[in-house]
């Protein structure tokens, strides 16, 4: 990840992230705020310069999920189909808190928010631009 100020929606610059082909590559926020309680919704505006679509996962899970094994279940997923041009993504925080299969998240001890793409078959690079929580 780099900072980028060529390409922006919103401000002086946007966030770069360099997919690569591993079998996992993207952004991990690891300086994210941690307490989400109170939020109705995380949004931002991902950019893709290219002419093909790529498919992100957002993934967000709490400090329970990583105690207790990592189970998929256990945490929020969604893909997200990336088109050419600017993409708009909002996430409602209900739906984070009702990932977990037999729980509810913990809105005031999240420890993971990532963007990763799955087996690219070639580089892309993405822009993440004003990503805020909303009431």
């Amino acid at each position: 990840m780099s900072v980028n100020e060529i390409i922006a929606l919103s401000g002086r610059a946007s966030l770069r992230i360099d997919l690569n082909t591993d079998r996992y590559s993207g952004a991990a926020f690891n300086y994210f705020p941690g307490n989400w309680k109170g939020w109705g919704w995380i949004s931002g505006s991902i950019y893709n310069p290219d002419s093909e679509p790529v498919r992100l996962t957002c993934k967000i899970n709490d400090h329970r999920h990583d105690i207790s094994g990592y189970r998929y279940e256990d945490r929020f997923n969604r893909s997200l189909f990336i088109k050419p041009g600017w993409n708009h993504i909002q996430v409602p925080m209900e739906d984070v808190e009702n990932a977990p299969i037999d729980r509810k998240m913990d809105l005031e001890h999240i420890t993971e928010f990532n963007l990763f793409a799955i087996s690219l078959p070639a580089p892309r690079t993405l822009y993440l631009d004003n990503l805020t929580f909303g009431p």
